[in-house]
């Protein structure tokens, strides 16, 4: 039994999972260390032999196939905003492994906001323009593994408030993390407004707390409420978006702001916009994050099956965040617009974070039975 599958419906290019020889009435499991994105399945039977070796002539067959996908652990209801504040610390900062790593979607890189021995209390302070409705955050250190040949250890509390407020609420009180076990946490607590988060470093110990440590975070994740923004002028703007990756992130490539963003596991991933109906497109506008660059190919399809390339980018020129990239359609009448994301250079993460299309509706009848729309 050879088990292959395709991913984002390119059924042409099978990709191995693995083979097996199976016995009658035997089960076996075929599994992937990394998760595998697909889209099908496929299953051959092949060479029948008899118990002795010899070639078998019965039926092959198959009684059950069972699938299962990595479910993507839920935080919030809210997205992931930290990437809206502006943040300021009062350590000495590696410029050259900045602020931009703490919130970049990534854990692998690091926010370096003290380049030497800590040997006083030091904080990173997340300011938004105005309050916004938090419940939950997450903070995350380097993680070297299951063992740590320095010893690194972190002890660091988490501190709110609102614009105007005298006090902090703490969220988190002189908890402590490693690099090993204990590197990430998710604090949950009730819903209130804040417009400053502060992760206070009390210390950051190495060699069994005998010396003082060069801290660094490598991810800080604030779950809070959007600025609600009207975007009439796309006719992208609050469309449905099916991805097989991040599907928890998925609605902001569509919501208008160019700040919030969609976050897949991996890439090579895609992100399918369904404007519902039939239209002939003036352009299409993506947005990707100013950090780094990423090289993507747009598509459009009129059943979600058939894809014509309409543009790509393979530069490496960055983003700009305000402007986007903007790509002429010349009428192509479309109903689906697929972005497919090929290279993030800051990120192993696919990351879009909006994409506007204008056109006008076409009259043209449309499908209901989409294949990628699921």
């Amino acid at each position: 039994m050879t088990v292959q599958y395709a991913q984002n419906g390119i059924t042409t290019d099978l990709i191995d999972f693995g083979s097996k020889r199976m016995t009658v009435d035997s089960k076996e499991e075929f599994t992937a260390d990394v998760p595998k994105s697909a889209t099908h399945i496929y299953v051959t039977l092949s060479d029948p032999q008899n118990s002795d070796g010899s070639q078998g002539a019965f039926w092959q067959s198959v009684q059950e196939v069972e699938v299962f996908e990595e479910q993507e652990e839920k935080v919030s209801d809210y997205n992931n905003i930290a990437n809206q504040a502006k943040i300021t610390t009062d350590g000495n900062e590696n410029q050259s492994e900045g602020s931009a790593n703490l919130v970049d979607g990534n854990d692998k890189t690091l926010y370096k906001f003290h380049n030497e021995a800590q040997t006083s209390e030091k904080y990173i302070a997340l300011n938004f323009d105005e309050a916004r409705t938090m419940d939950a955050f997450r903070i995350a250190f380097e993680h070297v593994g299951d063992t740590d040949s320095v010893d690194f250890a972190f002890e660091y509390s988490i501190l709110a408030k609102k614009a105007g407020d005298s006090d902090y609420t703490k969220i988190a009180d002189h908890q402590k993390a490693n690099r090993t076990d204990n590197y990430a946490q998710v604090y949950k607590f009730n819903a209130a407004q804040y417009s400053e988060v502060k992760i206070v470093m009390h210390s950051c110990k190495t060699q069994g707390g005998t010396q003082n440590g060069w801290p660094a975070v490598a991810e800080f994740e604030v779950y809070g409420s959007e600025i609600e923004v009207q975007d009439t002028g796309s006719i992208a703007f609050k469309k449905p978006v099916h991805t097989p990756s991040g599907k928890n992130t998925a609605k902001n490539i569509t919501d208008g702001s160019k700040k919030t963003q969609w976050t897949g596991a991996y890439y090579p991933s895609y992100v399918d916009i369904d404007l519902e109906k039939n239209y002939n497109l003036d352009t299409v506008e993506v947005y990707t994050p100013e950090n780094g660059y990423s090289q993507y190919t747009i598509y459009t399809s009129m059943d979600g099956r058939d894809f014509d390339k309409l543009a790509e980018k393979t530069s490496k020129d960055s983003c700009d965040a305000e402007k986007g990239e903007v790509y002429q359609a010349e009428g192509k009448e479309a109903r689906i617009v697929r972005v497919y994301m090929e290279y993030n250079s800051a990120s192993t993460a696919a990351v879009l974070n909006e994409v506007r299309v204008t056109g006008k509706e076409s009259k043209s009848k449309f499908r209901k039975d989409l294949r990628s729309i699921q």
